[in-house]
Order: C-alpha cells, then structure tokens, then sequence
C-alpha cells in the first residue's frame, strides 16, 4: 500500500443496546491504525450503557450520534450518506474486525483498479471473545448466491463507486439487508475478489438477530426473490 495516499475507507457501525458488545468492537477497528479512516458510529438511541462508551471514543470517531432511528438498515443508510469514502462498508456492534484487515482491503483495491468488491474470511467468536471457529469460503457464481449466502458481511468491502450505482441498503429490510445488496451487486455485473486472510469476528450470542429472528429472515428472503427475480 502506497504510504503517500492510502484509499479513505468509510467503515459505519449501527447499534442499539449492544453495549456488553460495542467497545470490543469500536476497540477493533480504532486498533487498526489505519491511517486515512472514517468511522461512524449510528446508535439507535440505546437505552442501555452503548451512548456512553461511544462518547467514550468521540475524539477518534468521524461522526457518532445517538437518537431513535428505523432500525439497522436506517442507521447504515445514515452512515452511507454521510460518507466521503472510496471503499465503503459496515460493521455491525457485536462484531469486530481482525488485527491488519483495513490494510489488506486498502491493498487489495489500490494493488488492482478493476477489483469492486472484496471480501474474505470469517473467525467466529463466543460472547467473551473466544475463538469457537473459523469459516472460509470461496468467491461463488451468480446461481450459487441465487440459493444461499456464503458472502460475509463483516469481512466484505467496496469501491464507491458501486454504492453510487446501486445506492442505499433496502430500507424495507431489517435481517437480510446485506443478502439483497450482494444480490444486487451480482445482478449489477459486480465481481467479488477474494482475498485469503481472516478480515472479522462474528460473534455468536443469545441476543443476536441471528439467533432470535429465524421467523423475519425467511420472510424477507421470500420478498427478495419476488423483487429482485420474478
């Protein structure tokens, strides 16, 4: 990566109530020292401890508000809107980004001017941090994507220029938002490039949409393939 000029990243953090979770994550991405990085921080107006560790952390934050939102979605499309970034991505409030990952991605997009979207692999972590599992998986062909989503959120980044083509995440979605916006890359002619390094940290917890909201996530892929393929 070239010192004289490393590629602004725009990196947003939704929350709301995660603060047993958001200062391991704000923690991960601010120990990047990643030089040229604008870093949001949207809280839905938590009504737990969230508002206070992030203030905690204003000095090193481009932006941090806390007031009541539409939810996640909402609060990345305020982010995005803000953002001056050429690469551009979100970290959700329970996860975190592993030691060097900001690097690689800057990397990867100044080392190749074609490449428009990256992503990489995954480490899954337990809710005091542990390591339970890592998740590696290739780059897939537009049908696979159609079938399921092997793209992880947390590792995935891409030039503005995408987001300016495509333009904000589907406000009507809530659990699957990132599944729509790969979709719609895809569907756009966007190529993913893997790139062969462990970039985030999924947490697994009870509390995560993950685990709680099965029932939203089947509802919303039904409303996906209707929109995007009939």
């Amino acid at each position: 990566m070239s010192a004289a000029y490393p590629p602004r990243i725009t990196l947003v953090t939704p929350s709301y109530n995660q603060g047993n979770y958001i200062e391991a994550t704000i923690q991960s991405v601010l120990a990047q020292n990643y030089p040229n990085l604008e870093y949001f921080v949207i809280d839905g107006g938590s009504t737990d401890q969230s508002a206070a560790i992030i203030e905690r952390y204003a000095a090193h934050l481009a932006y941090w508000v806390s007031e009541p939102d539409r939810g996640q979605t909402h609060a990345i499309n305020k982010g995005f809107a803000r953002s001056t970034g050429e690469i551009m991505g979100w970290l959700n409030s329970d996860d975190v980004l592993l030691p060097g990952a900001l690097d690689r991605v800057a990397m990867a997009f100044q080392k190749d001017k074609t490449v428009e979207v990256v992503t990489g692999f995954r480490k899954v972590i337990d809710p005091d941090g542990r390591f339970i599992a890592n998740i590696f998986r290739g780059v897939p062909e537009a049908e696979v994507l159609l079938l399921y989503c092997p793209i992880m959120q947390e590792t995935t980044f891409w030039r503005r220029r995408v987001w300016e083509h495509l333009g904000l995440l589907d406000k009507h979605l809530q659990y699957i938002m990132d599944y729509e916006y790969w979709l719609r890359m895809t569907l756009a002619g966007y190529r993913f490039t893997l790139l062969p390094y462990y970039l985030g940290g999924f947490r697994q917890h009870a509390a995560s949409k993950g685990t709680t909201q099965e029932d939203t996530r089947q509802r919303e892929l039904a409303e996906i393939y209707q929109k995007r393929l009939m």
